[in-house]
């Protein structure tokens, strides 16, 4: 579940991106430049989240059933707050 919640907020986030500088936004985060291609965010943000979930991954190996719960929000919270700022930017030009 917590793989599926990172990736899903990855894809929403790098998509609504996109939407959004087709629509003429900029990208804001200097770790991806001022005009990234769609392959340069997929890979920055896997690669900024990798850590997080490799964390997810060992909590759940070594069955500390609840230590997953912060890897998981620290990995999906920036990406969803990311893909809902995306979404209000675009918004007025999006049809």
């Amino acid at each position: 579940m917590s793989f599926a919640l990172i990736g899903g907020s990855i894809v929403a986030d790098v998509e609504t991106t996109e939407l959004a500088r087709g629509r003429g936004a900029q990208e804001g985060n200097p770790l991806f430049g001022p005009q990234p291609s769609r392959l340069r965010a997929y890979a920055t943000s896997v690669a900024l989240d990798a850590p997080l979930l490799v964390g997810v991954y060992l909590s759940r190996k070594w069955k500390h059933n609840r230590y997953w719960i912060p890897f998981t929000a620290m990995g999906a919270g920036p990406h969803i707050g990311a893909a809902l700022w995306n979404t209000h930017v675009c918004q007025p030009n999006c049809k």
